[in-house]
This record gives structure tokens, sequence and C-alpha cells, in this order.
């Protein structure tokens, strides 16, 4: 069209894939979070050992699983799936664009 003016619809097509591990956690109950998040303090802030720790919480009053006394063993396994799990979750997202395409449609109908 000379000396006017044409609209066109650019319409993008393509398959977005992304592959992460961080939704494959399953969620803590809030006590879990609690102990989990005491013994990482203990662990990581103070350097405590897991007999340490695990006298410690259990002169707090804390159980281990099914309301079973922690031992040191328990606040191992505690301490190593809760560092697990962060580290899934904080896992870098690869994303991946593939079959990009471009469809113009430069029909003078379209407003």
């Amino acid at each position: 069209m000379l000396g006017g003016s044409s609209v066109a619809r650019v319409t993008a097509v393509f398959s977005l894939t992304f592959k992460t591990q961080a939704l494959l956690t399953s969620p803590f109950t809030p006590y879990q979070v609690e102990l989990s998040d005491e013994v990482l303090r203990l662990r990581d802030s103070f350097g405590l050992t897991f007999k340490e720790i695990a006298d410690r919480l259990v002169e707090q009053g804390y159980k281990g699983a099914r309301g079973g006394e922690l031992g040191p063993e328990s606040v191992f396994s505690i301490y190593k799936k809760r560092t697990r799990r962060n580290a899934r979750k904080t896992k870098q997202v690869t994303w991946v664009i593939t079959d990009f395409r471009t469809e113009i449609d430069s029909d003078d109908s379209i407003e």
C-alpha cells in the first residue's frame, strides 16, 4: 500500500520446556520445619555434634518421628534430609525454547 498504512498481526509459536527438582519436595509439617530449623541452626551456627544436638533437643522437649526420643542418628537423618531438600529447592531451573516460529497475517481487515 503506497503512502498509507497497513496492520499486521505477528504471532509467536513455540514450545517451552523447563526442568527442575524444586517441585518434587514433599511438604514438611510445621513441627518438622521447627525441628529441622533448630537442627540446622545448632549444627551450622554452633558446630555442635549430632549427639550434642540430640541431647540439647531432648532437654528442650523435642521428640523424634512418631513421638520417639531423638538420638544422634535421628538428628543426622533430619540434618541430611533438610540440607538435601534445601539444595533441591535452590537448584537452578533449566529453560529450553524449541520449535520457535512466527506467523504473520498481513490482512488489511485486522484492526
